[in-house]
């Protein structure tokens, strides 16, 4: 029954900003050269003696924002003149990659793929090989420093020691919130020869070992489209290598076709050109954004029909690595109003849908703003930011057995303790169903940027009964001093927070027929419908 609590809490709940950042996140789609930090521009632009717009700090991310979302892709493209001058030196890109992996971690960033391209960087001192090793050093550093200091590594550290040590640490002091990791992918620009393309795919096959999980096809789609490049997608599949490419963004639904249907891409970067393809069924005509409600109901669904290509991309399950406010800074979206974004309408239609950042540096966001967006606009709540955020690891380029773990012991367990916390002063028994090993990890009140820990109730479980009897406290009931709990009669309704919970029947309607990627059990155990929630029809590890 606490399942089903949680369930209920889950998809109800709206997160606040606070929660949102306080919540793991898994990035899949983010370059390099668009993340850097204003301060490092500055810093470096004075060493090689490059003469910036302005060294004054706000100036200088006031003027990345203007020409960002000026409506010019000439004035858009500036920006990256910019960034890719502060990387043509090896020790820069190491300070750069490093400080990447420190800005995703204090966003609460467990997971993330960054993607750049090599060729942007060689120069007389830095080839290919150099360059990459360079990323991959600054990557790991960071990592290093992450790991070591966060709330998850420092409890892990305090339970192998002697009391007296471990009083000596307090994993709520720790700067980061979670463990990390990061990949990279190995980009080449679509415009550029094949044969570059091809040296980068050989790139990314001899360095696969080394955190080098994929290759991806970036840059402009119109008039260049993927097929130019087919060589270099055949040598990665004949190596068995992972591959994404950015299609659907600024090209239509030729530019999504011939990327998985002649290249063989895994994942589609963007793809929310794919709308072109999903019509009014009554009519036959590609539907308009601006004619459907801002929160479609089932019934508005209903109304709607799936192009071949439309039905090809979800019966596939093939990831739609989405960026919001990117989107609307290179007009994908009518008017750049994020109302018209059919992000939304995709993640309801059960397409697998990614939320990313694209560029922080140039959008001027992070995963919890990308994520603050979505529930501000559409009503996400916990279960839609899990669902995504599910999707996004389960469609990473690492192997099958250690996506596992990332959603078995940290996302699933740290969203089901923040819910927990959320409603601890009306539901305090919640807390004795999140398990102590997870407790220790994720406990605590939300509180600024971190978790704090609380001793609340050990480990347990309670089976389902069929009908909801037991609750913790129910809205404007009175509580007794010893356990503060009531039973209700069977046909009374359960309601915390002025939420109804679902019935057990109820919540096992809900996940009839539902998809591999819908919001099962957040337990902490994988049972055996949860096996769909971290892969696709395979057995648990």
């Amino acid at each position: 029954m606490d399942n089903v609590i949680f369930k209920s809490l889950m998809n109800k709940d709206k997160p606040t900003k606070e929660e949102i950042l306080a919540l793991p996140k898994v990035v899949l789609h983010e370059h390099l050269d668009g993340g850097l930090r204003p301060s490092t521009i500055i810093e470096i632009a004075a060493e090689i003696g490059y003469e910036l717009p302005t060294n004054n700090l706000q100036e200088l991310e006031k003027w990345f924002y203007e020409q960002c979302n000026s409506g010019s892709l000439v004035r858009y493209l500036q920006c990256f003149d910019v960034t890719i001058k502060m990387m043509q030196r090896q020790k820069d890109l190491v300070r750069i990659a490093k400080e990447c992996v420190y800005d995703l971690a204090e966003d609460g960033v467990v997971y993330a793929e960054i993607r750049y391209a090599p060729e942007l960087f060689v120069n007389d001192d830095l080839d290919c090989d150099t360059i990459i090793q360079a990323v991959n050093q600054g990557f790991a550093e960071g990592m290093a420093e992450v790991n070591a200091n966060n709330v998850h590594s420092l409890t892990e550290k305090s339970a192998t020691l002697p009391q007296e040590e471990a009083d000596q640490i307090d994993p709520s002091k720790a700067k980061y919130r979670y463990p990390i990791r990061v990949e990279s992918l190995l980009c080449s620009l679509r415009q550029h020869s094949n044969a570059i393309a091809e040296k980068v795919a050989l790139l990314a096959i001899k360095y696969r070992d080394e955190h080098v999980c994929g290759f991806d096809i970036a840059g402009p789609e119109n008039g260049f489209p993927p097929r130019r490049h087919l060589n270099a997608f055949d040598k990665l599949r004949r190596e068995n290598m992972h591959f994404t490419i950015h299609a659907g963004e600024d090209f239509g639904l030729p530019s999504i076709w011939e990327a998985i249907q002649i290249c063989g891409s895994e994942r589609l970067g963007h793809g929310v050109r794919l709308i072109d393809d999903i019509m009014d069924a009554a009519t036959g005509k590609p539907i308009v954004m601006s004619d459907l409600p801002l929160e479609p109901t089932t019934d508005d669904l209903k109304k709607l029909k799936l192009g071949r290509l439309a039905a090809y991309v979800r019966d596939r399950r093939i990831t739609l690595e989405v960026c919001p406010t990117s989107n609307l800074q290179t007009g994908c979206v009518p008017h750049s109003d994020l109302r018209l974004h059919p992000v939304n309408l995709l993640h309801l239609l059960r397409y697998r849908v990614t939320v990313n950042t694209d560029n922080r540096l140039m959008s001027g966001t992070t995963m919890t703003r990308e994520l603050s967006l979505m529930v501000d606009t559409f009503g996400w709540t916990f279960a839609d930011l899990q669902r995504v955020t599910i999707n996004a690891m389960k469609s990473s380029f690492i192997a099958f057995d250690e996506r596992v773990p990332i959603i078995k012991e940290v996302i699933k367990p740290a969203f089901k303790q923040i819910v927990a916390h959320k409603h601890s002063s009306t539901h305090p028994g919640l807390l004795s169903h999140v398990s102590s090993s997870n407790k220790s990890l994720y406990g605590g009140v939300v509180h600024g940027a971190h978790l704090h820990f609380s001793d609340s109730g050990k480990s347990g479980k309670s089976g389902k009964s069929g009908k909801l009897r037991r609750i913790l406290q129910a809205e404007n009931a009175d509580l007794n001093d010893s356990g503060k709990k009531m039973l209700l009669e069977d046909d009374d309704e359960l309601i915390i927070d002025n939420i109804k919970i679902m019935t057990e029947e109820e919540a096992e309607e809900q996940d009839e027929g539902s998809e591999d990627d819908e919001v099962e059990d957040i337990g902490d155990e994988l049972d055996e419908d949860d096996d769909a929630v971290v892969g696709d029809d395979a057995p648990e590890v």
